[in-house]
């Protein structure tokens, strides 16, 4: 079994936790979530729970890490204040 994680818990860590949870992906285990937004790795982690399947909602990257996934997921969107693009740049 490959342990996963989820750096970002939003639309597509949502989906690959269904994914996990219905079976989709029976070679994988999804053993913890991280989110700059607390709630939202909590979220995702009751999930799992709530199917039988442990997984941990960590408070740091170094945490996540610290669970050896074999596989780590990036889901993370950039913070869209600093991604604004001023419109005086467009040509």
């Amino acid at each position: 079994m490959n342990k996963l994680v989820i750096v970002g818990c939003g639309r597509l860590a949502e989906i690959i936790t269904n994914a996990v949870v219905k079976g989709m992906l029976p070679d994988y285990e999804l053993v913890g979530v991280y989110s700059r937004t607390a709630s939202k790795a909590e979220r995702i982690a009751n999930k799992m729970r709530q199917h039988g399947k442990m997984c941990a909602a960590c408070h740091t990257l170094k945490e996540l890490l610290e669970l050896k996934p074999d596989y780590l997921v990036e889901s993370a969107s950039p913070n869209r204040k600093s991604t604004r693009l001023n419109s005086s740049h467009h040509a």
